[in-house]
Parts: structure tokens; C-alpha cells; sequence
């Protein structure tokens, strides 16, 4: 061939890839016959790139039929090139069996090929089978190499998970509360309401942190709101008490209780009934007081015992008419749950 002529041909081929790409991102159907050949031509001559393109083609339906066993071969001629995408969709299909036999160990190869290219994607999926010891051997310590490697080019979803393996120790990763402590803190400040929640509860607690629930309460708040009882049930204590950087208050209490309650926290029930007998942040209603600490007692919590004696008691200052209408409320009470 005339040196012009395989020169011109190679222009053509990186235009008809340009082309054929620009129109993959666009969610189009290629129909540009010199658009297919460029890439065809690129893919059995060896360019990584086309080879990928040529895969995606396949596996999106869009180069004559769709099939998931031709898009894993070209894009295993890809990835034995080190194309990170390719490798990491190709690890994507071993580790679901979707055009190539179901192999965790293959899935967790090809990752390491994307993780080692930088592919932000590879190193969380490559942390993750570490972490899970699918395709690899269980390791913490690797799980949180590759992990933070992620995390460092914003894959923030594994924070919590890091957080875990620091506070928990495991293989080749020593424990370490303050460092777990930090994850936590990280992903909480990226709305992970897991991590919310579980840092919440070990400033609540002092669980390997001072005790405080100005910072329980804060942290809190927002998985109490997505309709957590953990959550709500332990703000209800938290304003119940008063404490440890919480003011006192009780309307805030019998709020978040109330939630609690009616998902069927006999804990949460009990304090509830408390607050009703009282009139403590709700108006003084012994009917409602009888209702919440008779479903208490029947609830098997902590305070299923006291909720006994203190129904007892307020049973003991009741009409018969009001002793009626609590008992029947009871028996037409069921639990709401809120979505979470």
C-alpha cells in the first residue's frame, strides 16, 4: 500500500472512532457504515480503544446483535492491553456470569487492572472483594488501600465501610477506634445516614468517645427523620434526660418518642405513657398515659417491668369510663412504620 494511502487510512479510522464514540455518549444508534468499518479495522489490528468501543457496541445492542459473550471478548482484548474501562466492565460481568461464566476470582483480576491504571471505580470494587473475600482472600488491609485510593478521587460510598474495618479489626488491619472515629465523621459530612447514626450512637453512649449528646442529637437527627427508631427512640432519651451538652425538653422528647411509639418501641412507649401521666411536653391525658404503658408492658423492651408498675399506678386514678376507652385504644393500636 502507497505510504499516503495507509496514512489517509489511519486518519480515516481515528475519525470514524471520534465519531462512533461521540455518538456511543449520545445514546445513538450507529448507523454510519464508515463509522463501524473505522472501528472494526481499529479492533482487529489491536488498538485498545477501538477493541473497547467495538465490546460496548455489543453489549449495548448497537453493532448488529446484541451479545454480552462478544462485548466480554473484545473487551478482554482491551483489558489484556491495560484499558482500565474495558478491564473493569469485564470484572463487572465475571462477577455477575453475564456473558462469560460467574468467576469472583476473574471479577477481582480484572478489577486490579482497572485499580492499577487509576480507575477510580476499579479500586472501590477491587476494595470491596477484599473486604468481602470474593475472587481474593479476605484482607483488611488491602480492602483499605484500595478503598481510600477511591475515596481520594471521590468515591465516597465506601466511607462507612472503612470506618467499619477500623472500628472492628480484622485481617491485616489492627483496630483503631480513633481512626474509625474519623471515617465516620467523613462520611457523616457526606450524608451517609449510616454513619450518621452509628457515630450518633457512640457519642450517646461514650462508646471509645467523651459523651456527647449535643453531637448525638446533631448526628441524629437525620436518620431519625428518614424514619429510623434507633434514632427517634434515642433522641427521645436525649430530651428526655438532658445531659452531656443537651438541654433538657420535654416537647422534643414526647416528638420523637410519639414517632418511636407508633413504630413499636415499647422503650420509647414507656417514656411516652410517662410524659402523657405527667403532662411533661404534652397536656396531662391519663387515657393516653394507660394506652402507651399498656402497649409497653406487652412490648417485651428494658422497661417492660416498669411499664407494668406505672400503668398499675395510673390505672389506680382512673374512671371506669376513662379505664374503657384507654384498654379499647390499645386493642385498636398497631404499629406504623415509617419508610427508611
Amino acid at each position: 500500500m502507497h505510504l499516503f494511502q495507509g496514512k489517509r487510512l489511519r486518519v480515516l479510522w481515528a475519525a470514524g472512532i471520534l465519531f462512533a464514540c461521540v455518538g456511543i455518549l449520545r445514546g445513538q444508534t450507529i448507523k454510519d457504515r464508515a463509522a463501524v468499518a473505522a472501528i472494526e479495522y481499529g479492533a482487529e489490528h489491536g488498538d485498545a480503544t477501538a477493541q473497547y468501543e467495538l465490546g460496548v457496541m455489543y453489549a449495548d445492542g448497537k453493532y448488529k446483535t446484541k451479545s454480552p459473550t462478544e462485548a466480554a471478548r473484545w473487551f478482554q482484548k482491551a483489558a489484556d492491553q491495560g484499558h482500565s474501562e474495558a478491564a473493569l466492565d469485564l470484572g463487572v460481568m465475571y462477577a455477575k456470569g453475564n456473558g462469560v461464566p460467574q468467576n469472583p476470582s476473574e471479577a477481582a483480576h480484572y478489577y486490579r487492572i482497572a485499580a492499577d491504571h487509576g480507575h477510580s471505580e476499579g479500586q472501590l470494587l477491587l476494595g470491596f472483594a477484599y473486604y468481602d473475600g470474593k475472587g481474593v482472600a479476605q484482607d483488611y488491609g488491602q480492602a483499605v488501600y484500595w478503598l481510600r485510593k477511591a475515596d481520594d478521587q471521590g468515591q465516597t460510598g465506601a466511607e462507612q465501610t472503612i470506618a467499619m474495618m477500623y472500628l472492628k479489626g480484622g485481617p491485616n488491619l489492627p483496630q483503631d477506634y480513633e481512626e474509625g472515629a474519623h471515617w465516620l465523621r467523613t462520611a457523616s459530612n457526606h450524608g451517609d445516614v449510616n454513619a450518621q447514626f452509628g457515630l450518633g450512637m457512640m457519642y450517646l453512649i461514650g462508646d471509645h468517645l467523651r459523651k456527647d449528646w449535643g453531637q448525638a442529637a446533631s448526628l441524629l437527627r437525620n436518620p431519625a427523620d428518614q424514619g429510623r427508631v434507633e434514632a427517634q427512640a434515642a433522641l427521645g432519651v436525649i430530651y428526655f434526660a438532658g445531659g452531656f451538652g443537651a438541654n433538657q425538653n420535654y416537647v422534643e422528647a414526647a416528638r420523637w418518642l410519639k414517632r418511636a411509639a407508633n413504630q413499636g418501641d415499647g422503650d420509647s412507649q414507656y417514656m411516652l405513657g410517662a410524659l402523657f401521666w405527667k403532662g411533661w411536653g404534652v397536656p396531662q391525658d391519663p387515657v393516653l398515659a394507660y394506652m402507651w404503658l399498656n402497649l409497653a408492658a406487652s412490648a417485651g423492651d428494658t422497661h417492660t417491668q416498669d411499664a407494668r408498675e406505672a400503668r398499675d399506678q395510673v390505672e389506680q386514678q382512673m374512671t371506669p369510663d376513662q379505664l374503657a376507652e384507654a384498654r379499647q385504644l390499645a386493642r385498636k393500636w398497631a404499629p406504623t412504620r415509617e419508610r427508611n
